[in-house]
């Protein structure tokens, strides 16, 4: 209900405080407007990776993806295959392990062409099998030219957390409002929003209640240096 319609003598109250009104915002001050995006916070915040594909994945818990042993077998062998698998994590392991820890490993080709992702045959013989027949199948033409890469490669993320030996990352699909350092080298999932931020600051600016209404967070409106 608008609190202009409200009738006469029905207090307005805020956090328990009297007010004039209430913003779309939960505020008492401003408009009712979407926030503007804050040009100094452009290539600070991205969503992960979106692999499509556990067949990318190593992984002891998931019937898609081959098992660990296989893959220190793989780099037992050959070495050079240590260079394109990557350690993964999603949203459910940063909030439900006290170290955020991971358990899954992914083979990433990045943005290479087919004939340079070949230079490493192991790893392209399980993309090939367990990967290439679901993206032939699917509607985005793009998504099955490029079969051994995610379906989402995000360079513009890669790129931003290069300089960065951690960053902060929270879940897309949780209630609370937790936020962690996770060092930069893993391929993090779409389930999770990385900002591209190493400092104490900017971890204690993004756990402040400010940052912490969502709404205002959809454009990431909190300047953080």
């Amino acid at each position: 209900m608008n609190v202009s319609q409200l009738p006469d003598g029905v207090p307005i109250l805020l956090d328990g405080r009297a007010v004039e009104r209430i913003t779309a915002f939960l505020f008492s001050k401003g408009g009712h407007e979407n926030p503007k995006v804050l040009l100094a916070n452009a290539g600070k915040s991205f969503i992960g990776s979106y692999v499509l594909g556990m067949g990318f994945t190593f992984d002891d818990t998931s019937a898609e993806a081959t098992p660990i042993a296989e893959m220190e077998r793989l780099i037992a062998e050959n070495p050079k295959n240590q260079e394109r698998i990557s350690p993964y994590i999603g949203g459910s392991e940063v909030n439900t392990s006290p170290t955020h820890g991971h358990h899954r490993y992914v083979i990433n080709f990045g943005e290479m062409s087919e004939a340079e992702a070949r230079e490493w045959p192991e790893l392209m013989a399980i993309v090939e099998e367990k990967v290439k027949p679901g993206r032939l199948k699917q509607n985005r033409e793009i998504r099955a030219r490029y079969w051994w890469r995610f379906g989402e490669t995000t360079p513009a993320l890669f790129r931003a957390i290069a300089s960065c030996d951690r960053v902060l990352v929270i879940s897309r699909h949780s209630p609370q409002w937790s936020i962690a350092f996770m060092p930069s080298g893993i391929v993090f999932s779409e389930a999770l929003v990385v900002f591209a931020l190493d400092t104490d600051s900017a971890f204690c600016t993004l756990h402040s209640r400010f940052a912490q209404n969502r709404e205002r967070m959809k454009n990431y409106p909190v300047s953080v240096r």
